[in-house]
């Protein structure tokens, strides 16, 4: 398992397919010894670069420690770029830094996720909810505003009317504005839009 971050790149071993009755021990070592070369390969297919923890299975045996990190530094002699790699601790850790020929294959190949910038992570439509629901309490606050409208994302916008629909109410009825929620298709992820108009129907900057 390869996974790439801003700090590091992160090479997780597991036995895969090694499900053969043996001891544990020995199948940690052929596992490692077969994943080392295949670790090499894919850094140069890849081109990862920085600091690379590679964290193998577990072994108890001194010497296959020893093995495997033997066999992964002659894998890595192949590759054209630099590379400083450190012993194996005992926890089957490999510490290493590796110098960067050209933009990785993740970069080049993928783009970031509009909705969720490249983070892999979006906000609940709770967490949207209750973020647009501050603005609407400042928006509502000012005297020259007395209509507000709400642009959102149909999952949003159905969570607004429902879930927050109590809220939505109490902000009109404190402060005498009227708040209209749209719920616009093309809207996605945390994207939305705060209109605010005052009582002659001209838009107030916010």
């Amino acid at each position: 398992m390869i996974e790439q971050t801003e700090a590091m790149v992160s090479i997780d071993v597991n036995s895969g397919r090694h499900r053969r009755p043996k001891s544990a021990e020995q199948t940690a070592y052929e596992t490692n010894m077969e994943a080392a070369t295949e670790i090499a390969r894919q850094l140069r297919l890849r081109d990862l670069g920085g600091l690379i923890i590679c964290d193998f299975i577990d072994m108890q045996s001194e010497k296959h420690r020893r093995d495997v990190e033997k066999v992964f530094r002659t894998a890595a002699k192949a590759d054209r770029a630099r590379s400083r790699i450190l012993r194996m601790s005992r926890f089957g850790v490999i510490e290493m830094t590796r110098q960067r020929i050209r933009p990785s294959l993740q970069s080049s190949t993928y783009l970031a996720c509009p909705h969720c910038a490249g983070s892999g992570f979006v906000k609940s439509q709770e967490s949207l909810a209750i973020e647009v629901i501050r603005l609407l309490n400042l928006s509502a606050s000012k005297d020259q505003i007395k209509r507000i409208e709400l642009f959102v994302s149909p999952e949003v916008a159905d969570y607004l009317q429902n879930a927050k629909r109590a809220m939505i109410v109490q902000i009109e009825q404190l402060t005498e504005k009227q708040v209209v929620i749209h719920s616009a298709p093309d809207y996605t992820g945390e994207k939305h839009e705060l209109v605010c108009y005052n009582e002659r129907g001209s838009v107030v900057k916010v």
